[in-house]
């Protein structure tokens, strides 16, 4: 296999876990907002995160 073609599945892979990742993260900010019955400022300090970053992705992820 050429080291290029190695480059371009290597790079596939990064592309595929960042994906994963995404998704995963999404499911779980789902998750937790079900979990506080909505209430954002308790899932955003379940989640570790401040509630203007829960925000933040809460749109990027269209939730």
């Amino acid at each position: 296999m050429s080291m290029e073609r190695k480059c371009q599945l290597s790079e596939n892979m990064g592309n595929n876990i960042e994906l994963d990742l995404i998704s995963v993260e999404k499911h779980l900010i789902q998750k937790v907002l079900q979990h506080t019955n909505g209430y954002k400022p308790e899932a955003a300090r379940l989640l570790g995160i401040g509630l203007t970053t829960l925000y933040k992705k809460m749109e990027a992820y269209g939730l």
